[in-house]
């Protein structure tokens, strides 16, 4: 087994036990990437601001995005979510601000939902 695998396995474990005692939608928030309304995407986004939270639930996102769609939206889903990982990694108040102004997860959301092409 290699790295990669192990670290989707454990991921895939924690996600499980976020759904069993936070609930799937709450977990689906913290760490998804098929957001279900624009409502959720945004409080995604105003999440992955907070410091050690959103770095969390980012790496959680390029997991989760690397198992879900077509090899099309899963190498989207991936890129936009590494690329939103690292920029919020850089130290803050830069990584905070790179992350306000990059709403990942309301982006795909609206190409999701064809209101927006990316």
């Amino acid at each position: 087994m290699d790295v990669s695998e192990l670290v989707y396995r454990l991921v895939r474990e924690v996600r499980q036990s976020c759904d069993r005692n936070l609930g799937t939608r709450a977990c689906e928030i913290l760490g998804g990437t098929d957001h279900q309304d624009l409502p959720d995407a945004i409080i995604a986004d105003i999440l992955d601001i907070i410091p050690i939270i959103g770095d969390i639930s980012n790496a959680f996102r390029v997991v989760d995005a690397a198992g879900k769609g077509n090899e099309y939206q899963r190498k989207k889903k991936v890129v936009m979510q590494l690329i939103d990982a690292l920029s919020g990694s850089a130290p803050d108040p830069i990584g905070a601000i790179l992350d306000a102004i990059t709403p990942t997860n309301t982006i795909l959301y609206l190409s999701k939902k064809g209101v927006l092409e990316v």
